[in-house]
């Protein structure tokens, strides 16, 4: 769990209502460039849940009717996050409006098959949970509300956030697959997100490619660090000598590994 305070948070939502966005849509197009940058790909496939009561008639009526979109977006290095902000935008209007198309259908169209093991269209998720739950009263009945975290990750990552009544500021939670990362991994994450959230706040117009992920911190220590690779060797022996020297000591062991990089 992490917190945004108000001074960055409002920073946004102004940010959001003079790009003529919604406060969903700044911090989906953010957790792309967050997905992006971990990812290092450019096409980013995001599930996020809807209402799904589209009917006036649904309105009131007892029972889940949540829906889930899929959001394709492609947040390149060379755009400018407002270009960004605006195709994230138009997707997710696109995507509001043809909601009421089955998966199934969809499948039957192109002639592949249902996948009916994990999730087949996304294996991460952006929630956004800004409406306050009113009291639910019957005649005769007490209705008490039980909140609790989940022992069991939905998909590979998640991340939610909420809007409190009387706090401008963000409650965002991530929540992950224990399989896949470990809990000190994805507190760097969460310290990846508010970093790119305070750039995006900082300099509106920024280009994607150049918004920094990591701290100057863990730069100097990926790059000075890890790869402190300084050796004295002794001036009286040539290379090769060392290296026969070496296999003298140790004649059973590997002496060069060829690597393949292909990009």
């Amino acid at each position: 769990r992490f917190y945004v305070e108000p001074v960055t948070s409002l920073k946004i939502k102004r940010l959001a209502r003079e790009e003529d966005v919604t406060l969903f849509m700044y911090l989906l197009a953010a957790y792309n460039i967050f997905l992006s940058k971990l990812s290092n790909q450019d096409t980013v496939i995001v599930g996020s849940p809807i209402a799904g009561r589209t009917h006036n008639d649904l309105h009131d009526i007892i029972g889940l009717f949540i829906n889930t979109l899929v959001l394709r977006n492609q947040p390149f290095g060379d755009r400018v996050f407002p270009e960004f902000l605006q195709e994230v935008r138009e997707i997710c209007l696109d995507a509001f409006e043809k909601q009421l198309f089955h998966y199934e259908a969809l499948m039957d169209r192109v002639g592949g098959g249902i996948e009916t093991a994990g999730n087949p269209l996304f294996s991460v998720m952006f929630v956004l949970q800004n409406m306050e739950l009113p009291e639910v009263e019957f005649p005769g009945l007490k209705v008490t509300r039980d909140l609790r975290d989940s022992s069991t990750s939905k998909f590979d990552l998640t991340l939610y956030c909420e809007e409190k009544q009387g706090d401008d500021g963000l409650y965002f939670k991530l929540e992950y697959s224990t399989a896949l990362f470990k809990a000190g991994t994805v507190r760097r994450f969460a310290g990846y997100f508010q970093r790119i959230l305070s750039q995006l706040v900082e300099t509106p117009k920024i280009k994607i490619g150049n918004i920094q992920v990591i701290s100057s911190e863990e730069k100097k220590q990926i790059l000075e660090a890890f790869n402190e690779n300084d050796t004295a060797f002794r001036s009286d022996r040539m290379v090769f000598q060392l290296f026969e020297d070496q296999v003298r000591k140790t004649p059973q062991s590997t002496a060069v590994i060829k690597v393949c990089c292909h990009v």
